[in-house]
């Protein structure tokens, strides 16, 4: 039988977690968030995963390149709060298939913020196509 995890149980874990090393030999990219604030990757996030959390008041941030905003030196696009608390209660971001780029969405956490982030084909609303 396939059980999925609680959703809380996903949180309180990502919670618990000790920050990654994010030294050239972690295998993860240095994130900042918009305050400078070093980041780590949690792991990957389910569309309704990523709502909640932009709900509980993660920032919201994309890259529309599917490069993972490490590789192809693209630019982060940071969505504003209320934009964000806006998506978040009104849809579930879509993970759309196309030839242009993987989509898939992360969890990234820093000392006191969250970051839900985006990639690729990721749609949502109007602010994310």
């Amino acid at each position: 039988m396939n059980r999925r995890k609680p959703f809380a149980d996903i949180v309180a874990e990502a919670k618990a977690q000790p920050a990654a090393d994010l030294s050239s030999d972690s295998g993860y990219a240095s994130f900042r968030d918009p305050d400078g604030n070093e980041l780590a990757k949690v792991g990957e996030l389910s569309p309704s995963e990523a709502r909640e959390l932009v709900r509980e008041g993660a920032l919201l941030a994309f890259e529309d390149c599917g490069c993972g905003g490490a590789y192809g030196g693209c630019d982060v696009k940071w969505i504003d709060v209320q934009t964000s608390e806006r998506l978040a209660a009104v849809s579930l971001p879509r993970l759309a298939k196309g030839k242009r780029s993987a989509s898939w969405i992360d969890l990234w956490r820093g000392t006191d913020v969250s970051v839900v982030y985006a990639h690729g084909s990721v749609k949502w609303g109007h602010e994310l196509a």
